[in-house]
């Protein structure tokens, strides 16, 4: 029923790939002459600055620093399929700026290890591996740094890692999010380009203000198998590289414990992704049959 029901879905773009340039030429030849200038201008302008719009997002996804509003955090990076907080316990003796080195310490490591490991082809693919800035619009004092770890397979899906830390008290807490982006459909893009001149007025403003991507808006699946095997060998890889470096920061710092230690492998053992062909919408749990539990405190 689901190939069924995509195929539908296809046929109809398809449908309305062909009707609407006779329907736009249509109403280009029912006004008189300046409202058919008009009509044309909305329709050349709308589907040109739609174009150049999408062709500028995947670029946007290698700039530094990023940019949010409300919950919208990385939100051109695709849909939030992860996210734990590890809490460290640090030395009673530490102050806080040097909790804050260690956390630091921590990225530096992860970041090293990226670098080295997988250099910037893995899987024929490309890796993105740089600290970024993120700043809230709404407070635009509050900006925190976090580590980007970009990886783009060759047909062009992308799996983004995001590390940061906060120092809270003795502990010092690591955040890890992960966020995944499908492959944008010609048919799709076409379809979205062909009726931008009804629609564009539902995103334009948005997009302007930089709170929506049409790149994450399009790239909802990923539907080749060797795309997804790719995607399931960096993920299985990356996530246990991570709680490696970890696990030799706390021992160089003399925070090593058998029981943190089995914190921090067990935060990535009960992490599993589907990287499957299903599309994903507003719940990660649209997209594959199950991520796990996303809001499990680790204690």
């Amino acid at each position: 029923m689901f190939k069924l029901a995509k195929i539908g879905q296809a046929a109809f773009k398809i449908a309305i790939i062909v009707f609407l340039p006779f329907f736009y030429l249509f109403l280009f030849r029912l006004f008189g002459t300046f409202l058919s200038i008009v009509v044309l201008l909305w329709i050349l302008g709308s589907i040109g600055f739609t174009i150049y719009a999408f062709v500028s997002e995947k670029k946007r996804l290698f700039l530094r620093n990023e940019f949010f509003k409300n919950d919208n955090l990385f939100f051109r990076y695709g849909e939030e399929v992860f996210y734990r907080a590890i809490p460290i316990p640090v030395k009673d003796d530490w102050s806080a700026e040097e909790s804050g080195k260690f956390g630091y310490k921590i990225i530096d490591r992860i970041q090293d290890s990226f670098i080295n490991s997988y250099g910037s082809n893995p899987l024929n693919g490309s890796q993105v591996v740089t600290i970024i800035g993120a700043t809230d619009r709404e407070r635009p004092s509050d900006s925190r740094g976090f580590l980007k770890i970009s990886f783009a397979g060759t047909r062009g899906a992308i799996f983004s890692r995001f590390i940061t830390f906060q120092v809270l008290g003795k502990n010092v807490v690591i955040h890890m999010l992960a966020y995944l982006l499908g492959m944008p459909k010609l048919l799709d893009i076409i379809y979205f380009v062909i009726t931008s001149p009804f629609y564009i007025l539902t995103w334009f403003f948005r997009w302007l203000r930089d709170e929506y991507s049409i790149y994450a808006a399009l790239a909802k699946e990923i539907d080749n198998s060797f795309e997804i095997i790719d995607m399931e060998a960096y993920f299985v890889s990356t996530k246990k590289n991570i709680a490696d470096c970890i696990n030799e920061e706390l021992k160089v710092q003399g925070l090593y414990t058998e029981k943190l230690a089995q914190i921090v492998n067990n935060t990535f053992n009960n992490a599993n992704i589907n990287f499957g062909n299903q599309s994903f919408g507003q719940s990660v749990n649209n997209y594959g049959a199950n991520y796990g539990n996303m809001a499990t405190e680790i204690k």
